[in-house]
């Protein structure tokens, strides 16, 4: 027996022009398929109402934080807005996966609806959007085996003293936000931080701050794979 698919291994594609691309940073996706239903009881005797099916409609929607660099091989929701602005149906595809990578592929064009940016002080900024489907979903026997873009978190308790330190798990990560017991700092790539700076080198997973750390101080860094 398949186990349950995850959240995380529903995956949203938008076709850029022989491949399709994963959405960045997108934390939420649903789709949802609604028949319009035709009432007979007008024609019919009893007590009971009959129906027969209508038409069928079908939208995605979804969320995610922002980010303004979505990286090579991924759309943002930039992408997204300027594709509603231009009015361009855009071809998408939605997987589903079990661990044991049983795989539902579908396509569908989509009409853009709405697009959301929504910033919070302190907070990441989110964004939403709602698309339309125009036309069948077409099941598609091959596939995806693109890697997901995912957004995830490590974290560090410091012993005390440490101006530097790596996890292999953050090489070729792309950071989002640092924070230093709960207080975001600002992330450089290059030269020497000082005070509330903090220099993260990807190629190494190391993160170098411009003060030492003290006991127990908590390190939280977010980053997309």
């Amino acid at each position: 027996m398949a186990d349950p698919v995850k959240g995380e291994n529903v995956v949203f594609y938008v076709k850029l022009g022989t491949s399709y691309y994963p959405f960045a940073c997108a934390k939420e996706v649903t789709i949802t398929q609604t028949t319009d239903k035709i009432e007979l009881a007008p024609y019919t005797t009893g007590k009971w109402r009959s129906y027969i099916y209508g038409r069928t409609s079908g939208t995605i929607t979804g969320s995610g934080i922002v980010k303004i660099d979505a990286g090579a091989g991924k759309y943002s929701i930039f992408d997204l807005l300027n594709f509603q602005t231009d009015h361009i149906i855009v071809l998408t595809r939605y997987t589903i996966t079990d661990p044991q990578s049983n795989q539902k592929t579908y396509d569908v064009p989509c009409l853009i609806d709405e697009v959301t940016l929504s910033g919070t002080v302190g907070q990441f900024a989110t964004y939403s959007f709602t698309l339309t489907m125009s036309g069948d979903p077409e099941f598609n026997q091959t596939p995806i085996n693109d890697p997901l873009t995912d957004v995830d978190s490590w974290d560090y308790t410091a012993t005390g003293g440490e101006s530097t330190i790596s996890d292999a798990v953050l090489i070729g990560v792309d950071v989002l936000d640092i924070r230093r017991n709960g207080i975001g700092l600002q992330v450089i790539t290059a030269g020497t931080p000082t005070g509330s700076q903090v220099k993260f080198i990807s190629g190494s997973g190391q993160l170098e701050f411009g003060m030492a750390l003290g006991v127990d101080e908590y390190i939280l860094v977010i980053y997309v794979s």
